[in-house]
């Protein structure tokens, strides 16, 4: 599964559309590199099949669904949830 299919299912388990998103995104004041998040641009980052989505933004539009990301290691039985915060 792609990052963009997580972020339709997720948003689909919802019933959110990408304004509904970017109203979510703006009462969190959860912000892209270059500024508050559109519609337009949410939908660019989704229909654009050249490129993968960045991850930071990847992230934004989990964490604003309530979502983590997971890295599982199979050998060693670990994982971790990426939160994006600095470990001590």
């Amino acid at each position: 599964m792609t990052e963009k299919e997580v972020i339709r299912k997720a948003m689909s388990l919802r019933k959110w559309s990408f304004p509904k998103m970017v109203a979510e995104m703006k009462e969190k004041n959860i912000r892209g590199v270059s500024g508050e998040f559109t519609p337009s641009n949410l939908t660019g980052f989704m229909n654009n099949n050249k490129n993968g989505m960045r991850f930071d933004n990847f992230f934004k539009m989990l964490k604003v669904m309530d979502c983590e990301i997971v890295i599982r290691d199979k050998h060693h039985n670990k994982e971790w949830v990426i939160n994006m915060e600095k470990e001590d």
